[in-house]
């Protein structure tokens, strides 16, 4: 099954005057070849822009900025290529700044709380994130117990790296093993984190001021209600609830809610784009975009047919078989047929479903890279 967040849309005031001609709206969730590799290796941050930049100012094409972009994909209108966001795991992304030479040792949180958006910028991605919530305690071992193996986060959610081990080398998985919620008399003497702290979004802050007139800022707060609920009670504990012990399950529920909700209001405050939430809420509040597309699972075609007029999409490109598994070429089929299909028209948010893993061979992942900025949509 696949992992389903919505992203809503809230109106917007606070960034209007940056949005140039556009209304004032909150989103809520073959080109000339080159040696992309040797160029991502020997030229500094914002060459993948130059490049394309070039590339269509040959062709005497007009080159849409990373808003513009990103806007007008998700008016359902045609840009000039389709817009990009990518995450990564920690272990790609320290793979990833070991090719591109970068030396920032920071630990990469695939959600976007705390990051420098370095690779980000390098990679000419139009959508940046930026992450206040639960699930920053993911990947989380640096910030709670210097780099050792077990945590706990600031809800009480104890955590443990689950080691693993590809032909790239090793990674760890970050998994659940105590919840502080397990037993039923805690629920009275426990205290969620405060969602009000200021210091929560300082980054959130920071990435709006520096780099808010030239990307799509998303204010992410994905795991948003059932997902936390389940790391504070426990998954097959919350699940017997829901039938035996309903008034505490929905105590449980309203913590995560608040909080998030909390969450989310600031970061509007705050001047983000985009409210990315992650629950079975998309029939209670409406959405504007899907994510992710997960092709193992769904249909892309058959989405873009029945709902392409309603919703715009995102992610689409199989992080399960042919990023890691598959050959540059079939990554390159696979990003073209998606521009085609699910991207017609617009509406379409191009990137790997999930974040990129340690086992994607980097050919792969610069296939997908280069295929996706080097497209313009008037090539497909």
């Amino acid at each position: 099954m696949p992992s389903i967040f919505v992203v809503v849309a809230i109106p917007l005031e606070a960034r209007a005057s940056s949005l140039r001609s556009h209304p004032a709206k909150l989103y809520t969730m073959g080109a000339p070849q080159y040696n992309w590799q040797h160029l991502a290796k020997s030229t500094p941050t914002k060459t993948c822009h130059q490049r394309y930049n070039a590339i269509g100012n040959s062709r005497g094409e007009a080159v849409m900025d990373h808003r513009e972009r990103v806007w007008t994909a998700l008016n359902h209108q045609v840009p000039d290529r389709c817009p990009m966001q990518v995450s990564f795991t920690p272990e790609f992304a320290a793979r990833l700044k070991s090719h591109l030479g970068q030396s920032e040792a920071s630990q990469h949180n695939p959600h976007g709380g705390g990051n420098t958006y370095a690779l980000e910028q390098e990679l000419d991605q139009d959508l940046l994130l930026t992450s206040v919530g639960w699930a920053n305690s993911y990947y989380a071992n640096q910030e709670y117990s210097q780099g050792g193996d077990i945590y706990t986060d600031e809800w009480g959610v104890q955590w443990k790296n689950s080691p693993y081990q590809t032909r790239y080398g090793r990674g760890c998985y970050t998994e659940m093993i105590g919840h502080p919620l397990a037993e039923d008399d805690a629920f009275e003497n426990y205290v969620p984190p405060d969602a009000n702290r200021p210091s929560l979004y300082e980054g959130a802050r920071r990435l709006i001021r520096d780099l808010g007139r030239d990307y799509w800022i998303v204010g992410v707060t994905v795991t948003t209600i059932f997902e936390t609920a389940w790391a504070l009670r426990g998954l097959e504990q919350l699940l017997m609830d829901f039938s035996i012990n309903p008034n505490l399950a929905d105590r449980i529920l309203e913590i995560p809610y608040r909080y998030h909700l909390t969450a989310a209001k600031k970061l509007v405050e705050a001047g983000v784009d985009m409210i990315w939430i992650g629950d079975d809420v998309g029939t209670q509040i409406g959405v504007d975009v899907l994510n992710p597309v997960q092709p193992k699972c769904m249909d892309p075609v058959r989405l873009k047919k029945l709902y392409g007029d309603r919703l715009c999409f995102w992610g689409s490109i199989d992080e399960q078989e042919t990023l890691p598994f598959g050959s540059p070429t079939d990554v390159r089929a696979e990003v073209r047929s998606r521009l085609r299909t699910l991207g017609k028209k617009g509406g379409l948010i191009l990137g790997p479903t999930h974040h990129v893993q340690l086992d994607t061979p980097l050919e792969n992942f610069w296939s997908m890279i280069q295929t996706i900025i080097q497209t313009p949509y008037s090539s497909v």
